[in-house]
């Protein structure tokens, strides 16, 4: 019999998260799984990844649920979500992203408590984000929906490591799946360069996230700024949010040699178009990017936060820097002038993304963790 699987999201902006909903749906097996998703509406600053990317699955959407919290719109939420779930009957019930997870786990055990429920971290919320007594009022939470929560799915050995330090679920209910990235088109520096309106004879540094506070992009920023030659580079910065147009005056008024690119709704010419992917995020679990990034051979200067450490080896896959802007001004000016070291490390990420980070392992594993609960 074929299993009825439900996935649930705030919304399918494009990120991470998205990405692997897409693949996991698409790669199901068809004979043993049906899929509908569940998912809300993007906000205005943001872009559907779903406008340009075919799932394979039913899709519903509930325009009231968001990122935000907003008591009225998610008891309308959930009231809907609990009547959906009552009229699927779904035999397992996967969610993601923080207020989905709340939301669909305490809605499918009123509606069709049989239901197995998973819920994946792509990340957490213990630092970097809220006040220490909202903080803790999240643990406790979390705390509350382990009990009817059949089995936790972490990006990371950190991310599930740093949940349980706080006592989330048991360690038995607990599997570290990492993101699994399919290789895109390669698209030729050149032509990605034209693409994307940058120069073809600098050295290509790429930011590519949210502008807001938990991606710290004014650290980018003041990063450029602090290198003392800057002749040879030019920086690329990739998305939209509340901080951009502080960023982008910031820079301009000071001429610094930086493009500002908004939301893209493909990565690839970026990325191609890239010497060096650059991230200064104060906290993450495992960004898809910074695997997207590693299969096109391209490695990445970080800092050291959540997850990211299990992906970049320091000198090895890649750079792990503290947030300190003239540590990474200095790196990356070093880097600037070490196309071979580039090339070497990109080769080693690139071998490490393909042998863990694949499409097919990520898959495996999930089918792996569904069939085992159903029985």
């Amino acid at each position: 019999m074929t299993a009825k699987v439900v996935s649930i999201i705030s919304r399918m902006n494009v990120g991470g998260p998205a990405v692997l909903i897409s693949e996991l749906v698409d790669h199901l097996p068809a004979d043993d799984f049906s899929h509908i998703l569940i998912t809300g509406v993007c906000q205005n600053n943001e872009i559907d990844f779903l406008d340009s990317h075919q799932l394979n699955s039913e899709i519903i959407y509930i325009s009231d649920v968001g990122r935000s919290l907003l008591p009225m719109a998610d008891l309308k939420s959930f009231i809907i979500l609990v009547k959906l779930l009552k009229q699927i009957k779904p035999q397992i019930v996967h969610t993601h992203t923080s207020k989905a997870g709340v939301l669909g786990r305490i809605a499918v055990k009123i509606a069709f408590p049989r239901a197995k429920v998973v819920h994946t971290y792509h990340g957490h919320l213990l630092y970097g984000y809220f006040p220490r007594w909202k903080t803790n009022l999240i643990v406790k939470l979390e705390r509350f929906l382990a009990r009817i929560t059949t089995r936790y799915i972490a990006v990371t050995g950190q991310v599930k490591m740093d949940l349980s330090r706080v006592g989330i679920g048991p360690d038995e209910k607990w599997r570290v799946i990492h993101p699994g990235v399919r290789p895109a088109t390669t698209l030729s520096k050149r032509e990605s360069r034209r693409i994307i309106g940058v120069p073809e004879d600098k050295v290509i540094i790429s930011w590519i996230g949210r502008f807001t506070d938990i991606k710290n992009p004014m650290l980018a920023i003041r990063v450029v700024e602090a290198i003392e030659d800057k002749s040879g580079l030019h920086f690329v910065m990739a998305g939209a949010g509340e901080l951009l147009y502080e960023c982008k005056a910031y820079a301009q008024e000071r001429n610094l040699p930086v493009t500002f690119l908004g939301w893209v709704t493909d990565v690839n010419p970026v990325l191609s178009a890239s010497d060096l992917l650059f991230m200064t995020s104060r906290n993450e679990g495992m960004p898809v990017v910074i695997v997207e990034s590693a299969l096109k051979g391209v490695p990445l200067v970080t800092t050291n936060v959540g997850g990211v450490a299990e992906f970049v080896s320091n000198g090895v896959t890649g750079w792990l820097v503290d947030q300190d802007v003239e540590e990474i001004s200095l790196k990356v000016s070093e880097l600037a002038n070490g196309a071979e070291l580039i090339k070497s490390v990109g080769l080693n990420a690139k071998k490490l993304a393909e042998n863990d980070f694949s499409v097919s392992k990520f898959v495996e594993e999930h089918v792996k963790l569904y069939r085992e609960i159903l029985q």
